[in-house]
């Protein structure tokens, strides 16, 4: 085990080495790892900071990095292959304790067509799909929503929930991929619901 401090990192570019002195050659197996800590603290004003880590190597690399403030949270950052990009971030984001849905039945328009809902605004970049809470209910039996990837056409990889009692209300979690953008699709059977009530509860990175 060797511990090291770098230089302070500056705007200014340089290269910061951190390295452990090994007294005999070392074989490192495919199920080895190097572990590598860092902490920072951004001072000053201005806009994010961005830290960019280089990495070579003979054969395939992996870079694994956990994020602050939980080192502290539990997203990870994981890239495979032999470039310096980062990608691929693993894990569930609870959305936390949320006092309302997202989306009520006025937000919607019911006519067996699938629309697009927007969930950019909740959801952050990178995000590969959502869990959305739903709660519907109408005064017939058989009213259909359903929610889908936007990328996805076929209406087999749908989520739905049905109506099975007049003026009772069913409930469900749903996990729905989302696109790039964090788009999704809903689709309602031509009725007017007396509720329909979505809420996202989380994402999965």
């Amino acid at each position: 085990m060797t511990f090291e401090n770098s230089a302070l990192l500056t705007e200014s570019p340089a290269q910061y080495e951190i390295h452990a002195t090994l007294l005999i050659e070392e074989t490192i197996a495919s199920d080895d790892r190097l572990v590598l800590k860092t902490l920072g603290t951004p001072e000053g004003s201005g806009g994010d900071p961005t830290v960019t880590i280089y990495m070579e190597g003979a054969t395939a690399t992996r870079l694994e990095v956990r994020s602050t403030p939980s080192a502290l949270d539990e997203r990870y950052v994981r890239k495979d292959g032999g470039n310096a990009e980062f990608a691929d971030r693993y894990g569930f984001v609870d959305r936390g304790n949320r006092a309302a849905y997202d989306w009520t039945v006025g937000d919607f328009i019911t006519d067996l067509v699938f629309r697009d809902l927007d969930c950019s605004g909740i959801v952050p970049a990178g995000a590969k799909a959502i869990l959305f809470k739903v709660s519907v209910m109408d005064d017939v039996v058989s009213s259909l929503f359903q929610i889908k990837n936007k990328d996805h056409a076929n209406a087999h990889n749908s989520s739905a929930i049905w109506t099975q009692i007049a003026n009772v209300q069913i409930q469900k979690e749903w996990v729905c991929s989302c696109d790039a953008n964090r788009f999704v699709q809903y689709r309602g059977t031509i009725s007017t619901f007396l509720n329909i009530d979505l809420l996202v509860k989380g994402w999965f990175f």
